[in-house]
C-alpha cells in the first residue's frame, strides 16, 4: 500500500468532528427545546422563532449527512485505489462495508431532506 494510505485514513476522521462540532449544538438545543414543552407545556422560544429555528435545524443536519454520505464514497473509492495492487480480501470486504455504510447515510440525507421540504410547506401554517 502506498504512503498516502495513513494521511487518507485521517480524512473521514476530520470530517466526522466537523460534523459533530457542527451539528451536536444544533441537535442538543433541539432536545432542550422538546422535553421543556413537554414537561411545562411552554416553548422556550415565542413567537415564530421555534419553529424556524427546528426548520433551520433540520436543514443543517441534512446537509451535514450528504457530507458525510459524500465523503464516505469518496474515502472509500480512494482507499480502494491506492491499494489496487494487492488488497487482501479481508481488506477487501471491509472497504465493501464502507460502501454500504455510506449508502445508508446517503438514504438518511435522501428522507431528511424530504421530510425537510414537507416541513417547509407547513411552516406558515404552524406559525400562525
Amino acid at each position: 500500500m502506498s504512503a498516502n494510505f495513513a494521511s487518507t485514513i485521517s480524512m473521514p476522521t476530520d470530517t466526522c468532528l466537523l460534523q459533530l462540532s457542527l451539528d451536536l449544538p444544533t441537535q442538543s438545543c433541539k432536545l432542550f427545546s422538546h422535553c421543556f414543552y413537554i414537561s411545562t407545556g411552554n416553548r422556550c422560544i415565542t413567537g415564530d422563532g421555534s419553529f424556524t429555528f427546528e426548520f433551520y435545524g433540520d436543514k443543517i443536519a441534512s446537509y451535514l449527512l450528504a457530507t458525510g454520505a459524500a465523503a464516505g464514497f469518496a474515502v472509500t473509492s480512494e482507499l480502494k485505489r491506492s491499494g489496487e495492487e494487492g488488497i487482501p480480501d479481508d481488506v477487501d470486504k471491509f472497504l465493501n462495508k464502507g460502501y454500504g455504510s455510506a449508502a445508508v447515510v446517503l438514504i438518511g440525507f435522501v428522507c431528511t431532506a424530504l421530510l425537510s421540504v414537507f416541513s417547509s410547506y407547513a411552516l406558515p401554517r404552524k406559525a400562525n
